[in-house]
Order: C-alpha cells, then structure tokens, then sequence
C-alpha cells in the first residue's frame, strides 16, 4: 500500500505504508491556533491482483503524536 500526505495542498510525503508508520523524518509544524487541511490517501500498488482487495474491509486508525517545540509558549 502506498500513503500520500498534503498538508495546505502541498506534498508531505510518498511512501510505502510500512515506512510511514515508522513517522521518520515527517514532521508537520503549526503554530499555536493555526489552521490547517491535511490530506491523506492510502491507495493499492497499481499491480495488485484483484483477489487480493475485492470484498475486503480495512479499519485505518489516524493517530497524532504532538510535541511542543523548544522556545516556543504552549497555549
């Protein structure tokens, strides 16, 4: 599976879904009440064989790890 992330309509990240749960090197920065629309679609490779999808359901749990960043107030 492919995971593809935008973030205000700019490309985030591209990857496996095995790498994108390892959260390396994707860190998204707002500041304090800011806004923002975050996109994210999971897709099949292009070469997936049919029997391997049709009639299947997948749950997707989205989690978020927030940090406060050094020399920056928290509201």
């Amino acid at each position: 599976m492919r995971v593809h992330v935008e973030l205000d309509h700019r490309p985030v990240v591209d990857t496996t879904l095995g790498r994108f749960r390892r959260w390396v090197g994707w860190n998204l920065v707002l500041a304090p009440g800011q806004a923002a629309e975050l996109l994210v679609r999971v897709r099949l490779e292009r070469d997936t064989p049919k029997a391997v999808y049709v009639g299947q359901l997948l749950d997707v749990t989205l989690g978020f790890k927030a940090t406060v960043a050094p020399g920056s107030a928290a509201r």
